[in-house]
């Protein structure tokens, strides 16, 4: 009886390790990621105005909405 409650705790242990990675995963690191993903897709679409090779930073901003700027890779 002791073996079969000993594995049923580790059972739950590892339950309780996997939902917290997946959480840990949904909330922290997938939207890092869509972030950066969807902040490339805007710099492969903007209009760069000014570029600094030094920095390699571009300010740039979409057709769309011209008054927006915001900062890309300066891609040379």
């Amino acid at each position: 009886m002791k073996e079969a409650i000993s594995e049923l705790n580790l059972t739950v242990i590892i339950v309780l390790a996997v939902a917290g990675l997946v959480a840990l995963f949904s909330v922290v690191i997938w939207p890092a990621i869509k972030t950066g993903i969807q902040d490339s897709a805007n710099c492969s679409d903007a209009i760069c105005t000014s570029c600094n090779e030094s920095t390699g930073v571009c300010e740039c901003y979409m057709e769309s909405n011209p008054g927006n700027t915001f900062d890309c890779a300066y891609k040379g």
